[in-house]
């Protein structure tokens, strides 16, 4: 019986290296996906971050504003705020990207919910560039939301 075993475990052996042997001498054609990469929205290092300023549908606004490396609530008061929340928050931003592009110019932004937006982000680093990401409706297709 266990010479038997030993001839199982030998063939198995030997035909395991001889498919390894196969492949290395018959490497995969290398067939490449033309998968386009997923196109950056926004770039902004969380080091260059001055302020944020968060807008929701209904008009209420939370400003954040970092000075020496803290990060403060400005809007609606000035108080502390979280520093590993707003770091977080920051660092989303570098970068931002997108699922899909559907258009580049899009002619009429009521259709994606853009018109009265859910959310805008506005961005401003500290050498006075200002970026702005406006969030629209949920896109019919799943949990997804229109962005421009």
């Amino acid at each position: 019986m266990r010479s038997r075993n030993l001839l199982v475990a030998a063939v198995l052996l030997a035909a395991l290296s001889g498919v390894v042997w196969w492949a290395k001498r018959h490497p995969s054609t290398g067939e490449t996906t033309n998968t386009p990469a997923s196109p950056k929205m926004a770039d902004i290092p969380a080091a260059q971050i001055k302020q944020i300023v968060l807008k929701k549908k209904d008009g209420a606004t939370l400003a954040l504003a970092s000075e020496n490396g803290k990060w403060t609530i400005t809007d609606p008061s000035d108080v502390r705020a979280d520093q590993d929340a707003v770091t977080s928050l920051a660092s989303t931003l570098s970068p931002v990207t997108a699922d899909n592009v559907v258009e580049d110019k899009p002619a009429n932004l009521a259709q994606y919910g853009l018109t009265t937006p859910s959310l805008t982000v506005t961005v401003t680093e500290r050498n006075g560039k200002t970026d702005k990401l406006i969030f629209g409706d949920d896109v019919p297709a799943g949990d997804r939301k229109s962005v421009v």
